[in-house]
């Protein structure tokens, strides 16, 4: 009696340790899934973000000014960059395997577009970042 117990026990414990790890797994691969997702969302945001600067700067026109941030990181954890493609004119950023190209109005954008802190502004038509 006593060994037929202790088989039922280790074949409870054998059949919950198959599941804990098929459960891990899963989860595992969705945790990957969805942080990535939120990469390309914080990605595109702050392409967006700068496409709509360039443009606004553009808009109003000369005299414009302000101040905006980008994020150091994606989503706290991944490396990009951002750079206005003048022949295409628009806003190029890259960021772990992923891109986005964003179309903007100005054709003259001068500076670097940095993380962090930024400063736009149009100057007779010019949109400069400083």
């Amino acid at each position: 009696m006593r060994g037929q117990a202790s088989l039922e026990f280790l074949a409870f414990v054998g059949i919950s340790l198959a599941i804990l790890v098929v459960f891990s797994l899963v989860s595992y691969g969705r945790n990957l899934e969805l942080q990535r997702e939120s990469a390309w969302v914080a990605g595109w945001s702050a392409c967006k973000q700068v496409a709509f600067e360039i443009d606004a700067a553009y808009n109003v026109g000369d005299g414009y000014e302000h101040s905006f941030a980008l994020p150091a990181k994606l989503d706290n954890r991944l490396d990009y960059s951002v750079e206005f493609v003048p022949a295409e004119r628009s806003v190029w950023m890259n960021w772990s395997g992923d891109e986005c190209y964003l179309p903007v109005l100005a054709s003259q954008v001068e500076g670097a577009i940095n993380k962090g802190y930024n400063r736009v502004e149009n100057d007779g038509g010019v949109v400069r970042f400083g």
